[in-house]
């Protein structure tokens, strides 16, 4: 006797392409987030990762937003010596993060 080919049909696993993009970029999100903390300790340099960024995959735009707070560049700059920062680009490797900042003064 076969099997019956109907019964296999619907036993297959269903994929959803959103589930998946979502699963991949929010494990995407947590790497990046721990090795911006490892390299953060590493380097001692007492900020959490979580206080730089905020990255966050929206899965029915399939758009991953990316927030970068200035608030922790002012531990970095003496008080008065520059207006409002903003930041123009952001980008990291594996040796550092690179900022890109603009200011009022």
């Amino acid at each position: 006797m076969m099997p019956d080919k109907s019964f296999k049909k619907s036993a297959e696993p269903q994929f959803n392409i959103e589930d998946i993009m979502e699963k991949a970029m929010n494990n995407l999100i947590k790497e990046i987030m721990d090795n911006l903390n490892q390299k953060l300790k590493e380097k001692g340099i007492f900020l959490k990762a979580e206080e730089i960024l905020n990255m966050r995959y929206y899965k029915n735009e399939w758009t991953l937003k990316i927030k970068i707070s200035t608030d922790f560049i002012k531990n970095f700059i003496t008080p008065g010596l520059m207006g409002d920062i903003s930041i123009k680009s952001f980008f990291y490797d594996d040796k550092a993060f690179y900022l890109n900042i603009k200011t009022e003064k």
